[in-house]
């Protein structure tokens, strides 16, 4: 993969923040957060800081637990902005 998406001065490679390879490049899945309202944590998932397992799978309970605030806040607004 050639492309880069920078944020806050920080260079990513990893196409993580895709999921499912859904879109062909950074730009894509910038415009498509953008257009979401989604929030995108700019964290590494490694296995030093306890996100990814050896075998580089997500640890999903301690990623719930870490980022319960903003879950709980992108669920708030969803609920706010939701059409009955």
């Amino acid at each position: 993969m050639s492309d880069s998406l920078i944020i806050a001065g920080r260079t990513f490679r990893s196409r993580l923040i895709v999921g499912t390879g859904k879109y062909k490049s950074f730009q894509e899945t910038a415009r498509a957060l953008e257009a979401s309202g989604a929030e995108m944590v700019t964290v590494e998932f490694t296995p030093d800081n306890g996100v990814l397992t050896p075998t580089m799978k997500l640890k999903r309970r301690v990623i719930e637990e870490r980022y319960k605030k903003q879950i709980d806040e992108l669920y708030a607004q969803a609920e706010a902005t939701a059409v009955p």
